[in-house]
């Protein structure tokens, strides 16, 4: 797990670096009630014992975002041939506090 801090809006934020991108841990922190995580200094400052918080935050933010991105193999096996997807097309996904998601296709 490699943790950075960034600066967003004049603020200093925590970040996880993911496969899929950074978390903003603040806004995970928020969506589990976890405690200590949104300040970046108050975080290092409580040095070993924040990682413990801070794995359960990750592992839950991964889980929400691994099911939102499951699609069973084969899902369109047996169906027409068509364009599932097509330029133009834009998704948008929120997950409560977590943050939106958008992908678009050109």
């Amino acid at each position: 797990m490699k943790i950075v801090s960034y600066r967003e809006a004049g603020r200093s934020r925590l970040g996880v670096v993911l496969t899929h991108g950074v978390l903003d841990v603040a806004r995970a922190a928020e969506a589990s009630d976890a405690n200590g995580l949104a300040d970046p200094d108050a975080f290092f400052a409580r040095g070993l014992d924040a990682l413990a918080d801070l794995r359960r935050v990750v592992e839950a933010a991964i889980e929400e975002a691994d099911a939102l991105q499951y699609t069973p193999e084969g899902v369109v096996l047996g169906r027409p041939q068509r364009d599932w997807v097509k330029p133009g097309v834009r998704f948008e996904v929120e997950v409560g506090s977590l943050g939106r998601l958008i992908t678009g296709f050109a």
